[in-house]
């Protein structure tokens, strides 16, 4: 392939999982393969973080207990955790980073579109 054309063919791949993005609240208790949720967090570590910072860390959750309990963490907007089959903790030190919320935001906006790739 030409430089132009591979060039064009992946701005257009790019182009379909930017516009089939999605952000799910729906889960099936299917697990995740080890590599699927390695390929996850390599997705969230590619995201940019302020002045390179990476004040992030991760913590994958499988457990049905913590997650039902991760479920009830804030009044609204964490219930369908309970019916995860994992979910990824978001932590970071706020003392590293002075957008530390914002560079959560954007490791993890870089998850739907990986999970698009595996098949989500």
């Amino acid at each position: 392939m030409q430089k132009n054309k591979l060039t064009e063919y992946i701005m257009e791949q790019f182009s379909d999982l930017i516009k089939n993005r999605r952000s799910m609240r729906k889960f099936t208790d299917q697990e995740l393969t080890q590599e699927e949720v390695v390929a996850l967090l390599k997705a969230a570590l590619m995201a940019p973080s302020s002045k390179r910072s990476n004040c992030w860390q991760f913590l994958v959750v499988d457990d049905k207990d913590m997650l039902e309990k991760l479920s009830h963490c804030k009044e609204m907007g964490a219930a369908f955790l309970a019916d995860a089959a994992m979910a990824v903790v978001v932590m970071a030190d706020p003392l590293a980073s002075d957008v530390w919320i914002e560079d959560c935001v954007n490791c993890f906006h870089n998850d739907p579109v990986a999970g698009r790739r595996l098949g989500g």
